[in-house]
């Protein structure tokens, strides 16, 4: 027995239909059950529900296929699907990650995948379950267990694993991977001596080995801002269309109208475009219409997203589906996550860097500026570099995207569920008070600089950066009129005197002219 479950060898015929007595095998499955043990005929091992290229066999023609099955319709992600496709048959890719933040359907998408590319891989297709593990040594043991297979020892799971696979043109989808990255170049390693092998990875996380091909997966496509569309054309988007799908599974009755599609189209741009959170939205629609759900979410990031019984408990609220990276993150990057909430419309590593590690000019040991923010706690910009290694590590982690700057000065900005999760965290943590100072004094030093150039030769290239920071700049006047800092609000407005009309502002003159009498009385 011992020999058996060390997979050294396989029971006799007649030992096998003892196990299968002991075990209160049904008759049904008898059959099967004594091809796994003995390993006779083709397969290597293997579950019977494994495998899934047809098979005569009375006790095995009725087997569930290997791929999880889909509970809900897979909804467009026709481009993605043909790239997609077009780089996993090509010789040169043997492993290809789909990477993306939390919600955006890296898995479906992934078995999708996979089963329009099930024909190339006679010997099977294998998908694993890694969203439960927390250790790396265990993944080569989920892998084993998902082909059938019982590697004994941790040391030589790799090893036998890659005995298992050998000689056997087979596709495994690896699903949650950022939970074991720590095996990633045990897995490259693998790869490297299975020729005939192919994998596809679903993370929140770059692997960063060689093997792997990366595929970022977008958000579903959405209406642009301000376009002027009829239902049947709204409808034709892919966020539009999964949110009218899910909702008329709770309610036959709902359909896209002229007096609710606009509601619609603003709640799945406030949602990003990720198909969890418009899946969780659309949950709520038999109940909430368009409109008061739209509401409801922008009041109520997590608690309005309750979500269906059925799913994995991270992806029950939108919350939750991105708590689970953010409890992946280090202390630092969690701390330098929190910070970088407050900015709007994006930010430069300079900005992160003024922001968390701001220097100042001190006199007797006080700031020369008296409304400079005090020094933030170093937690998360303790070494030179440290911010920006950890702004490319949440850039990887799929926390913060990199998006188009000035002067190819990298640029970063979050979507914006993701900010406000990042929001909440911050507060929580009782900072928000001094991050948000902070970020107003680093964009009041901002602006005063800039007005001292904005009458010079280099007058284009700053109104070009006030107007890219544009949005940070209307945030930290907020913040300041909030929070009543009146030297703060009038250097803010004094150096925007210069630009104010350049920058398309949203604050009028009247606004700013009302909360400086309402100071003074």
């Amino acid at each position: 027995i011992r020999k058996i479950e060390a997979d050294e060898l396989r029971p006799s015929r007649q030992l096998a239909e003892k196990l299968a007595e002991a075990l209160a095998i049904s008759p049904q499955e008898h059959a099967a059950f004594i091809h796994f043990a003995r390993d006779d005929g083709d397969g290597d091992g293997l579950s019977p529900l494994e495998i899934t290229h047809p098979i005569p066999s009375p006790a095995r023609r009725h087997l569930p296929p290997t791929l999880p099955v889909l509970s809900t319709p897979f909804i467009g992600r026709e481009r993605e699907l043909a790239e997609l496709h077009a780089l996993l048959v090509r010789e040169d890719v043997r492993l290809l990650t789909l990477t993306g933040p939390g919600g955006v359907g890296k898995t479906r998408l992934a078995l999708a995948l996979a089963a329009k590319v099930a024909p190339l891989f006679p010997d099977g297709v294998v998908f694993v379950n890694l969203a439960a593990l927390r250790d790396a040594s265990l993944a080569p043991l989920a892998m084993a267990h998902a082909l059938g297979r019982r590697p004994h020892g941790h040391g030589a799971a790799w090893e036998r694993l890659q005995t298992t696979l050998r000689h056997k043109r087979r596709l495994l989808v690896l699903d949650s991977f950022e939970q074991v990255k720590g095996a990633a170049q045990d897995l490259a390693e693998m790869l490297g001596g299975l020729p005939d092998l192919k994998v596809i990875v679903t993370s929140r996380e770059l692997l960063r080995v060689r093997p792997e091909h990366v595929y970022p997966v977008p958000p579903l496509a959405l209406p642009e801002s301000g376009r002027d569309l009829s239902v049947d054309e709204v409808d034709r988007y892919e966020a539009v269309h999964l949110f009218v799908d899910r909702a008329q599974a709770m309610d036959p009755e709902f359909h896209l109208t002229t007096e609710n599609a606009a509601a619609v189209v603003e709640l799945c741009r406030r949602l990003d475009g990720l198909p969890l959170a418009i899946e969780l939205a659309a949950a709520r629609s038999h109940s909430l219409p368009p409109p008061i759900l739209l509401r409801r979410i922008a009041n109520h990031f997590n608690h309005a997203l309750p979500g269906m019984r059925d799913m994995p408990p991270r992806h029950r609220t939108l919350g939750a589906s991105i708590a689970w990276s953010y409890d992946l993150l280090t202390p630092e990057e969690r701390a330098l996550f929190q910070r970088l909430a407050v900015f709007v419309g994006g930010f430069t590593l300079s900005g992160a860097e003024a922001l968390c590690a701001p220097s100042q000019a001190t006199r007797d040991g006080r700031p020369t500026d008296p409304i400079s923010p005090a020094v933030l706690p170093a937690d998360c910009c303790k070494q030179p570099g440290d911010i920006e290694n950890r702004v490319a590590s949440l850039a990887d982690q799929n926390m913060v995207y990199r998006t188009a700057g000035l002067d190819e000065e990298p640029r970063f900005a979050f979507l914006e569920t993701i900010r406000e999760y990042a929001l909440e965290r911050l507060v929580e943590s009782g900072a928000a008070e001094a991050v948000h100072r902070a970020h107003a004094g680093v964009y009041l030093g901002l602006m005063e600089t800039a007005a001292a150039h904005l009458n010079q030769a280099d007058r284009g290239v700053w109104l070009a950066r006030l107007k890219v920071e544009r949005k940070n700049i209307h945030a930290a006047l907020q913040w300041a009129m909030g929070a009543g800092e009146t030297e703060m609000v009038l250097r803010l407005l004094g150096a925007l005197q210069v630009s104010w009309d350049e920058l398309d502002h949203p604050w009028e003159p009247l606004s700013r002219l009302e909360w400086l009498l309402a100071q003074s009385v």
